[in-house]
C-alpha cells in the first residue's frame, strides 16, 4: 500500500515511529542552530517534508507539537526543512 500510515500493521508503525523520530530530531536541532535550549517553548515550527511523511506526521500532530513545546505546529508537502520562529523576548 502506498500509504504508509493507514493501517495498524507492524511495519507502518515502525515507519511513524521512525518518522516522528526524525522530525523531532530536526526540530531540536534547529532550536540548536537558533541558540536556544531544545525545551525552549517556541512560537511556531514549520516542518516540511515528502507528502507520505506529512500525512503520517499529520496523524500525530498534537503530540509533536507538544513535543516540540510548539504553540503553532505547520506540516507541509515540500522539500524538507525546518523554520522555528522564536518567541519575542520577555521583557
Amino acid at each position: 500500500s502506498s500509504d504508509v500510515c493507514s493501517s495498524d500493521l507492524d511495519e507502518s508503525s515502525r515507519q511513524a515511529v521512525v518518522y516522528v523520530t526524525d522530525a523531532l530530531n530536526a526540530i531540536r536541532k534547529a532550536k540548536t542552530d537558533s541558540k536556544v535550549s531544545v525545551g525552549t517553548p517556541v512560537q511556531q515550527v514549520i516542518y516540511q517534508g515528502p507528502n507520505e511523511i506529512i500525512v503520517c506526521l499529520s496523524q500525530v500532530e498534537r503530540d509533536i507539537k507538544a513535543a516540540s513545546r510548539a504553540d503553532v505546529l505547520v506540516l507541509r508537502a515540500g522539500e524538507p526543512a525546518v523554520e522555528i520562529t522564536l518567541k519575542p523576548a520577555q521583557a
